[in-house]
């Protein structure tokens, strides 16, 4: 789908813009006891930033910092974003569509997420569809 629009989500006092996890996802999070109730994680499938953002440079510094305390790079950007009370602006859902959620035809970005999804692209790459 069209990603202009999407440039302007930047616009804010992070310089930053990204999707939460889906609702189902973070539910799973607070259930077993990786999030608080309320708290919300991020998905860094699609980030869209302002050149020269803070945060961003914080978020870099942090994965180098901090790396052995989180499976990975979104993680660490989740919890700078909930401990640090960063400000972002969290874009719909449309824009990191996860297949795992079912088809979405308003999906502008579709996310394909873990070894199921890996291997349909490859399959439709070996296809020619993609």
């Amino acid at each position: 789908g069209d990603l202009i629009s999407l440039f302007d989500t930047c616009l804010n006092e992070a310089g930053l813009a990204i999707a939460p996890e889906p609702k189902y996802s973070n539910n799973e999070a607070i259930k077993v006891g990786l999030l608080k109730a309320g708290e919300v994680n991020y998905n860094a499938g699609v980030v869209v930033y302002a050149h020269g953002s803070a945060t961003m440079l914080k978020w870099a510094e942090s994965i180098v910092d901090m790396n052995g305390q989180f499976p990975g790079d979104q993680d660490v950007l989740s919890y700078l974003i909930r401990h640090e009370h960063l400000p972002v602006y969290e874009l719909p859902q449309i824009y990191n569509w996860r297949m795992a959620q079912g088809p979405n035809p308003k999906a502008v970005i579709i996310h394909w997420v873990a070894d199921w999804g890996k291997q349909h692209i490859k399959k439709e790459m070996i296809l020619g569809k993609i």
